[in-house]
């Protein structure tokens, strides 16, 4: 028997709903709709037109029904993560939501734990320190715009803010709560010590529950402009990296992942938190994963420094493909970059960003668009073969291979480059794989599958894997020996290479 579900995954360059078919054990996808979704820019602040998107997943559910003659038995809603959107005690939205990339937060960090120890925000929450999570984000409300804050009823991410529009009920999931950095693994709740500290109420929060909970369905206005019945909107892995972690087709505990996107997401899938002073040091997180697991994981900047290349030169006239086309032929290891420096979080201009770190470090500038982009991928590699090597020592595992997932895999240059510099396996499968694990997790939730590893075995049966052997490893070696180099330079603002 065919079961339907609509995933609705939403991404900061673009969404999608995909109409996933359960059948006989294998899971059919198909695009219904496609749009373009991008940062709000307006007098100096960055946001998200929320606006925009409620109405795209509006015409997409009619899409679906109309067009595609499908009512599906559940919806389920993914995001990035951290962002969120503040409700009056009526329910009316105070103001579009801030996106992470907004400047508020620069100095939140070092300001909220001048009073409360980084130390002790880790041993509570697990979650690597980056100046846009939530909790610096509601440091930076507090201390900005506090008039938002006191007229707060309640606070609901991203994904639940679109939820709440479809069904009116206000909830989480673990797996997104545990990107806050307002979130407690072990106790599975809200932490209340952040929140005395940040003088914010704890009750302005959502309710959590477990990835594949039922949250509401569909109000009567929905389904009459929708056409649609009032169809159940599932909790999934609402962070985007978690339901495509879900839908990684492998066992046992010998491998490793990328979620490959706008932002790379690399680690492991482990059955307890990690939490030690390595892992500070590391800055490596704990995320809630499906079925009782965690993901341990480095978040890196990803595939937007390419994207905001692509926008800085030539006004996006040229495709990824004709970019990478031309980066093969591109010299290599022109330069290298730390792809994570913050001066690439969200420059005016990603070109001149690079040029001026590769200026800064004594290295050649790049001039072609190739060069550029060769630059960009090979400094992903390099980077990711530096999170491998803490992972093996954080974890003590042998890892053998690394499953890519997300839309990165559609660029094989960076797929092979990885192998290269991480002398492992390279598996790539579902480029849709937040969605694939959106869906299996409402299936879960429905009960048409059991456990994490029958999703996976459906996604496996599923999909046709591609499989990378690293080749030139000495070379990358070399190249990788560079890297550190200019690592330190920049960490101890050294001189620059003569």
């Amino acid at each position: 028997m065919k079961h339907h579900f609509l995933a609705i995954d939403l991404g900061a360059e673009s969404g999608r709903l995909i109409l996933g078919t359960l059948n006989s054990n294998r899971l059919d996808l198909k695009e219904i709709h496609r749009f373009c979704n991008g940062m709000l820019h307006i007098r100096n602040k960055y946001y998200w037109n929320i606006g925009h998107l409620y109405d795209e997943i509006i015409k997409g559910i009619e899409i679906c029904v109309k067009q595609e003659q499908v009512q599906p038995e559940s919806i389920g809603i993914d995001t990035w993560g951290v962002d969120f959107g503040l409700l009056t005690k009526d329910g009316t939205l105070l103001g579009l939501p801030y996106a992470y990339r907004d400047s508020r937060t620069a100095n939140a960090i070092e300001e909220f734990t001048s009073s409360f120890s980084k130390e002790r925000i880790y041993e509570l929450t697990g979650t690597l320190f980056a100046p846009y999570n939530t909790l610096f984000q509601l440091y930076a409300a507090k201390k900005q715009h506090v008039e938002l804050l006191d007229g707060a009823a309640n606070l609901l991410f991203i994904p639940d803010l679109l939820a709440y529009f479809l069904t009116g009920e206000k909830r989480t999931d673990t797996s997104f709560a545990s990107t806050t950095q307002l979130y407690n693994p072990k106790k599975k709740c809200w932490e209340e010590e952040l929140f005395s500290a940040l003088g914010i109420p704890s009750a302005i929060m959502p309710k959590i529950v477990e990835p594949g909970s039922i949250i509401g369905v569909l109000e009567d206005e929905i389904c009459r402009i929708t056409f649609s019945k009032k169809i159940p909107v599932v909790a999934v892995a609402t962070h985007d990296t978690n339901s495509a972690i879900a839908a990684i087709p492998a066992s046992g505990d010998n491998w490793a992942f990328i979620s490959s996107g706008t932002w790379s997401l690399m680690g492991v899938e482990s059955p307890i938190p990690l939490l030690s002073e390595k892992t500070l040091s590391m800055n490596f997180t704990n995320e809630s994963g499906v079925g009782d697991t965690f993901n341990i994981l480095k978040n890196h900047m990803g595939l937007w420094l390419l994207q905001q290349f692509k926008k800085s030169c030539c006004n996006n006239s040229l495709s990824y493909q004709q970019l990478i086309e031309m980066a093969e032929v591109a010299p290599a290891f022109l330069s290298i970059i730390d792809i994570d420096d913050p001066s690439f979080l969200n420059p005016p201009d990603m070109s001149e960003a690079i040029v001026q770190y590769c200026l800064k470090t004594g290295q050649q500038i790049p001039i072609s668009p190739g060069e550029f982009t060769r630059i960009i991928i090979e400094s992903l590699a390099l980077k990711y073969k530096e999170t491998m090597e803490q992972i093996i020592e954080i974890t003590g595992r042998s890892i053998n291979e690394i499953y890519i997932t997300g839309g990165g895999i559609n660029n094989q240059l960076l797929c092979q480059y990885t192998s290269n510099a991480t002398t492992k396996t390279v598996k790539t499968g579902l480029a849709e794989g937040s969605a694939a694990g959106n869906i299996m997790v409402q299936a879960l939730g429905l009960g048409y599958v059991q456990s994490l590893g029958e999703m996976r075995q459906i996604i496996a049966n599923s999909t046709d894997i591609k499989v990378y052997q690293p080749v030139d490893t000495l070379t990358w070696d070399q190249a990788y020996n560079r890297y550190k180099v200019i690592s330190v330079l920049i960490e101890q603002d050294l001189p620059p290479l003569s």
